[in-house]
């Protein structure tokens, strides 16, 4: 029985190191980009669209510029799509951050105009 136990431990680590691998990796060429900025201050809605080797899609976020509240949409296949789900949500109590919803509420609220969420990650040059 406590063999059992230790290969199950094992096969557990290795899942868990594959999908850690796997999500690193697909993640390597991912750019994100602003799509759309729509909506009156201080209620903004932004798209933002992640396109990697495989897919495109794209995310919808909705900021109260004035409270600092906002809300996140699932992922889409068009920027149509994440913007209807906004106008079916209201924003609810959400503060924290990620670097990605950061950086579209600087461009939702007129933080800084011009920002690109960022370009595509490429690989180091070998020079």
């Amino acid at each position: 029985m406590k063999s059992s136990a230790v290969f199950a431990t094992l096969l557990f680590a290795v899942a868990t190191y594959s999908a850690d691998t796997l999500s690193a990796s697909d993640d390597y060429y991912t750019a994100y980009s602003i799509e759309t900025v729509a909506g009156e201050m201080p209620i903004r809605n932004v798209v933002v669209k992640r396109a990697g080797e495989t897919f495109t899609s794209y995310s919808g976020f909705q900021f109260d510029c004035t409270t600092q509240k906002y809300i996140q949409t699932g992922f889409y296949s068009s920027p149509e799509s994440a913007l209807a789900e906004l106008a079916e949500t209201k924003a609810a109590g959400n503060y924290i951050y990620s670097s990605l919803s950061n950086s579209a509420r600087m461009k939702a609220c007129g933080l800084e105009p011009g920002l690109n969420v960022s370009d595509t990650n490429q690989p180091p040059n070998a020079s």
